[in-house]
């Protein structure tokens, strides 16, 4: 990215960091594994910028206001460890 110029945020949804997604599958597609905490460090290192994308991922137009706002501020709450 740097070698570039580029810049690039990705959105980590907390409670998959290192784990497989669940979704997907219901529809009929594969699961892939999320990046895990080392992973997460070296892209860190390299320049990308990690951003709270929830913590399981859940339709937040279906879920109740005070659910999403709780899936969203302990997804926010979760620190990359140094």
């Amino acid at each position: 990215m740097r070698k570039y110029g580029f810049n690039a945020i990705i959105f980590i949804i907390a409670g998959y960091i290192g784990k497989e997604n669940l979704w997907d599958v219901n529809v009929g597609f594969k699961r892939f594994k999320h990046l895990n905490w080392e992973q997460i460090k070296e892209m860190q290192r390299a320049g990308f910028v990690f951003g709270s994308h929830t913590v399981t991922h859940p339709d937040l137009t279906k879920i109740p206001i005070n659910k999403a706002k709780e899936e969203i501020e302990i997804s926010k709450k979760i620190k990359i460890r140094k």
